[in-house]
């Protein structure tokens, strides 16, 4: 089975962005698992970890990157200095990169 790594924003300006981005990623996790990839969402794997230093989650997600068939970059991704650091080293290691701006099944069904 390939892996797939979510790879968009994460901090937001206040919490609620915060949630928001971690939803979001939640949103593109789920469709890349209905469509047969095993998934990395670092968005759930850190969230609200505020004992450890951004650096050193940083750090793992770019071992992460590594080790994935596949990233998708979701919107969002431009605004994170993270997330283009993951899709530099991506490219940098060949894997390749789905830049997927569609919408997920959440942000579909959701109306506001």
């Amino acid at each position: 089975m390939k892996i797939a790594y979510i790879c968009g924003a994460y901090t937001g300006i206040d919490k609620e962005e915060t949630a928001e981005n971690v939803e979001r990623a939640k949103g593109y996790a789920e469709k890349y698992m209905r469509m047969g990839y095993s998934i990395i969402c670092p968005h759930t794997n850190f969230f609200d970890t505020m004992c450890i230093s951004e650096k050193a989650i940083l750090d793992c997600c770019c071992e992460l990157v590594k080790r994935c068939d596949l990233i998708v970059a979701i919107p969002g991704y431009r605004e994170s200095k993270g997330a283009m650091k993951e899709l530099s080293i991506a490219a940098n290691n060949g894997i390749a990169i789905h830049y997927d701006i569609t919408k997920t099944i959440e942000e579909t069904q959701w109306k506001g």
